[in-house]
């Protein structure tokens, strides 16, 4: 009896034995995948932020090579405004309404240029936080710069509209008005040398 107990035993502890080997390689080989999609995952995180880094600095390069463009564009535009009304103002014409838009037209672009400036500030502040460890500040940061640059394109919108409903309808009324003084001048003209 005690023969069979023993190898009763000794058969227990060697399946025991082997079949604890036989999990642990379960184990090893299961632990292998885990870490491989892990280091996957991984992978991908840093592929995708890397391409929004490579985004965010084209977008960056973009507004750089045109900020200088469109606030000298807008401001040549208002120079040249300014010269307009000095020129009519120096003809006799009323220009006061036009006086009064040169102001608010410059308080606009300076406006559009203040915008532009704080939204490339934004966009150099969301590259600053680890893409995939910022706990959400990226995706904030990245929020706040697309806010602002809808408040951007409603400069610019300001901006043109203020041009085409309130300037230019200005600029069209003295300009049918020097018609019209031309035009009674040269009658006046052709009535007194006719006398």
């Amino acid at each position: 009896m005690k023969k069979k107990t023993l190898i009763t035993f000794l058969a227990v502890a060697l399946f025991a034995t082997s079949s604890t080997a036989v999990f642990a390689e379960t184990q090893a080989t299961d632990s292998k995948p885990n870490e491989t999609i892990k280091e996957k995952i991984e992978e991908r995180v840093e592929a995708k932020c890397d391409k929004a880094e490579v985004v965010i600095q084209k977008i960056l390069d973009h507004y750089n090579m045109n900020k200088r463009d469109h606030i000298q564009a807008y401001n040549a535009f208002r120079h040249r405004y300014d010269e307009i009304v000095t020129k009519l103002e120096t003809d006799g014409y009323d220009v006061s309404k036009l006086t009064d838009y040169s102001i608010t037209l410059e308080s606009k672009i300076t406006t559009f240029a203040s915008d532009l400036s704080l939204f490339m500030q934004s966009l150099k502040d969301s590259q600053k936080y680890a893409c995939g460890e910022s706990n959400g500040q990226f995706l904030a940061a990245a929020k706040k710069s697309k806010d602002i640059l809808k408040k951007i394109r409603t400069d610019i919108n300001d901006i043109k509209d203020f041009y085409h409903d309130i300037i230019r309808p200005e600029l069209m009324n003295l300009r049918k008005q020097a018609k019209e003084n031309s035009a009674t001048s040269e009658t006046s003209e052709t009535s007194s040398t006719q006398e």
